[in-house]
């Protein structure tokens, strides 16, 4: 049963599911590990580490703004739980090194932003024209334009993330929901 999906930056969601941890790993581990099926072309590969994976598609079907899936899987906490009860948390994001430069860039422009309206201010007190002040305008209009282009790049990105969340869905046996990118 799907619980959620949300997050406008990077698409989230949990499944719970009731086949035990060491089963719900072996299922996952299935959807990279066997051939393409279903009439699907694009084969998914994937890495798993303890009870964490990524799953991504094959580098000959990959591109700038492919997704990858983070999961994780973990015993259910909610009250009257038992082994069986697992829940499988699922984001989906770019490539690590696209998202750490996407997020240093959010910073760089935040320092910039934080340090031109301190210095606009001072001039601002100091009854001189506060044209440094235009530097804060710009960095929001960039980072608005970061977060336009973070939206194209999941709507370039969607065809692949459907067919890794449905390989996933269906290696769980669960319904596939609607993957949207707000909550």
């Amino acid at each position: 049963m799907l619980v959620a999906m949300t997050d406008i930056m990077r698409p989230t969601f949990e499944v719970s599911v009731r086949h035990g941890v060491e089963d719900t790993l072996r299922r996952l581990r299935t959807v990279y590990e066997e051939e393409p099926r279903d009439g699907q072309t694009v084969r998914i590969v994937g890495q798993i580490a303890g009870q964490h994976m990524t799953m991504t598609v094959h580098k000959d079907d990959r591109h700038f703004w492919s997704p990858w899936l983070t999961l994780h899987v973990f015993l259910s906490e909610e009250q009257g739980a038992t082994e069986q009860d697992v829940m499988v948390w699922g984001r989906f994001s770019p490539h690590p090194r696209v998202w750490s430069a996407y997020l240093l860039g959010y910073v760089a422009l935040a320092i910039i932003g934080m340090i031109s309206l301190g210095w606009g201010l001072s001039q601002w007190s100091l009854e001189q024209p506060p044209t440094v002040l235009f530097a804060c305008g710009a960095t929001v209009l960039i980072a608005l334009a970061m977060l336009w282009s973070s939206r194209l790049g999941q709507s370039f990105a969607r065809q692949h993330m459907r067919l890794i969340y449905r390989a996933v869905c269906a290696a769980l046996e669960t319904e596939p929901v609607h993957i949207r990118s707000e909550s």
